[in-house]
């Protein structure tokens, strides 16, 4: 049996997702597994992984089956698919790690280079998606990476919230923990009561 990921539609999108239980590859869908989009074996029909049906708005439909990272400690964000600023692809986040694919030619594809992911921010009126690990921030547009941060403090950074180009950012900084901001632009922060080593 596949795994479910939660569905996050914030940006408008030229496609159509469904989960599946098994690899359908009925109406001649090619199948591939994820995050290399290399095609999988055509007897292959079950995965312990998230299987999605990919129906773009262009192209040809098919089938990704997303192999994600094997970080499933709590600490990692919940698995979930999310739209990308682009709207014509998606990110998959699953096991830790996140691939973008796009839906309309599945073999353009990236990862986030951010692991373990333990929390994924959309900034749906700014175009932006923010992934935390446990020291740092990573931000990417529609054309891919924005900026990645410097080390913000020694454990447990998680984005609490946004007000105009400025995130409100959550960190542990060794005698307790504090609220800082982080410059939504540049990645570049301020507030914070000591500046953690590199």
């Amino acid at each position: 049996m596949s795994r479910r990921l939660h569905l996050e539609l914030d940006f408008p999108v030229s496609y159509e997702a469904e989960q599946l239980d098994r690899i359908d590859r009925s109406g001649g869908r090619r199948a591939y597994g994820f995050p290399d989009a290399i095609l999988l074996d055509r007897q292959q029909e079950l995965a312990d992984r998230p299987i999605l049906g990919v129906t773009p708005e262009t192209g040809d439909p098919w089938v990704g089956v997303f192999y994600g990272g094997d970080y499933n400690a709590p600490a990692s964000a919940p698995s979930r698919l999310i739209a990308w600023p682009d709207g014509r692809s998606f990110c998959v986040l699953y096991g830790g790690s996140a691939v973008v694919v796009r839906a309309d030619d599945p073999r353009k594809t990236y990862e986030i280079d951010t692991y373990p992911v333990t929390q994924m921010f959309v900034a749906v009126e700014r175009g932006v998606v923010v992934f935390a690990d446990f020291t740092n921030l990573t931000a990417y547009g529609s054309d891919g990476l924005l900026w990645r941060s410097r080390r913000l403090a020694l454990d447990e950074v998680r984005v609490e919230g946004i007000e105009a180009d400025v995130l409100t950012v959550y960190g542990f900084f060794g005698g307790g923990s504090d609220r800082f901001k982080v410059d939504l632009a540049t990645g570049v922060a301020f507030g914070q009561p000591s500046q953690p080593p590199e």
